[in-house]
């Protein structure tokens, strides 16, 4: 009896190795190089025990075959496919955007009401018809609607800074000034973040931000796992988060519809749309565009968006690139320059800051540096042949992960001279920056479904380096790293640890 219990065992642990491992000989196969996997984890054995981020591991691909236009790996079980090649990465975002039209995440907009509703995670006719009815919010005119109150901000940002001349962890103080900046030009409040007693909204968003094992390996379960993460109740926002914006903007919504208060923020945008589909819903108004329904509930998740959106990545981004012009002397001196050459002809508008082109440079070479996302990850929506340089194509398979190495390949020496250097004079030819952008430079992704917020990102960034830069200059610390320590916690690229910094007063 207890041999046959022992056999059957033995049969039972055969047969479950084979199912895990029956996808393993997958890009041998069809003749693509691939990463060995291990068993269970596939290639994300290393980021699941929280030992190096995901998106070194795909870095780590990338330089383990520098010949190969694409690498195989696996999604714990799943084949899925680095692209190395920047004219594949070209056909994939632009060319041929249709085969590889939706993002690689699975969110329940059921389970998962606030992120399940993002324009990232949104797929098909949903994705397209929901990117055309939100990208007029952020065209170039509303921008620069907003941009008078981005410059209030960026002064009262100031102020606080000089009260704070003690060594600061940089990404926390950012945070600050982003949401703040959301909470005004997105969601029409005041959002107090300057004031350590009052700054509810910037602990909120620290809190969905947070960096951790937990956190990291929720987000893990979220993507890889989605039935069993919802069947164990995990959402991306906590449920006290969604309660403290539901309380704000309900209060928003109803001041406005009932004062019939206009003001020029998001939650305007969209209550302009729940308005004309009202229209639309009783026959007065025709639009291929607007949906005959939109509630208040959508209002509050668009809005809850904008701020989840508009907190993290850009505080991030600003976080980098003074933690550049601190290690950088000359570049800060040259870049401050500008800015008071800028600012002695009067106020800075939108227009005057797009011409800034020193401080252009200083962003997008940041952004190659530092990119906040280490990959673009994709999914083959329909079956597509990819030319490799072989004799034949490769065939991929309807619902493919593909993964496009950004990171690595803006830190690559074969198409960056010095790529480990902070150079943001690489940028000052505008033909050589196009080139640069040919599928070799992707901060905010490209094509269809790059990041709608590109540009009121970069303006919240260029207003606060002008206000910062004019008045006060930046030091390292004996805490600043001299090179990033990239946090394995984190979904973000991010140091260990934090950056910090010091703020003074401007000596000249």
């Amino acid at each position: 009896m207890i041999m046959n219990i022992g056999v059957l065992l033995a049969i039972a642990l055969v047969l479950l190795y084979f199912y895990l491992t029956k996808n393993y000989g997958y890009w041998k196969k069809r003749g693509v190089a691939w990463e060995k996997p291990s068993l269970i984890f596939g290639n994300l054995f290393e980021g699941f025990m929280g030992k190096i981020p995901v998106g070194m591991i795909h870095t780590n691909m990338y330089q383990n075959h520098p010949t190969e236009k694409v690498v195989g790996w696996f999604k714990m079980r799943q084949p899925a496919l680095l692209v190395r090649d920047p004219a594949l990465i070209r056909q994939i975002l632009l060319n041929d955007f249709t085969y590889f039209r939706n993002n690689d995440v699975e969110l329940d907009p059921e389970h998962d009401p606030i992120f399940g509703r993002n324009l990232f995670v949104l797929k098909d006719d949903i994705w397209k018809k929901n990117r055309a009815l939100l990208t007029p919010a952020f065209t170039p005119g509303k921008i620069k609607g907003i941009c008078s109150t981005m410059r209030e901000v960026a002064k009262e940002f100031v102020k606080y800074l000089k009260k704070h001349p003690e060594e600061l962890n940089v990404k926390s103080t950012m945070s600050r000034y982003t949401a703040e900046v959301t909470a005004r030009c997105g969601l029409g409040v005041e959002g107090n973040n300057f004031n350590d007693s009052k700054d509810d909204m910037f602990k909120m968003g620290l809190e969905i931000f947070q960096s951790g094992r937990w956190n990291i390996l929720k987000i893990t379960v979220i993507q890889l796992l989605p039935d069993l993460a919802k069947h164990l109740g995990l959402k991306l926002v906590s449920d006290k988060v969604l309660a403290f914006f539901d309380t704000v903007l309900r209060d928003v919504i109803v001041y406005r519809q009932e004062k019939n208060e206009i003001r020029m923020d998001f939650v305007q945008f969209l209550l302009d749309i729940k308005k004309k589909s009202e229209q639309v819903a009783n026959g007065t108004l025709e639009s291929s565009i607007l949906p005959s329904v939109y509630t208040n509930e959508d209002v509050l998740s668009g809005c809850i968006m904008f701020f989840i959106e508009s907190f993290e990545t850009t505080a991030l981004s600003l976080t980098h690139i003074l933690y550049f012009l601190a290690k950088n002397k000359h570049v800060q001196e040259k870049l401050r320059q500008e800015v008071d050459g800028a600012l002695n002809e009067g106020e800075l508008t939108y227009e005057k800051l797009n011409q800034l082109s020193y401080l252009n440079c200083v962003v997008l070479e940041t952004g190659r540096l530092l990119p906040v996302f280490f990959t673009l990850n994709k999914i083959c929506t329909e079956r597509y042949e990819m030319d490799v340089g072989k004799s034949t194509p490769l065939v991929i398979e309807k619902g493919t992960p593909i993964t496009l190495p950004v990171y690595a390949i803006h830190n690559d020496p074969a198409y960056w001279e010095e790529p480990e250097s902070f150079i943001p004079e690489r940028f000052a030819n505008k033909e050589d920056a196009e080139a640069k952008a040919n599928g070799i430079f992707l901060p905010f992704g490209e094509g269809p479904r790059m990041c709608p917020g590109y540009r009121i990102a970069t303006a919240v960034m260029k207003v606060a380096l002008v206000s910062i830069l004019a008045e006060l200059e930046v030091f390292p610390t004996g805490k600043t790293p001299d090179k990033i320590d990239y946090d394995p916690n984190y979904f973000l690229l991010s140091n260990k640890g934090g950056i910090h910094l010091r703020f003074a007063e401007r000596s000249f």
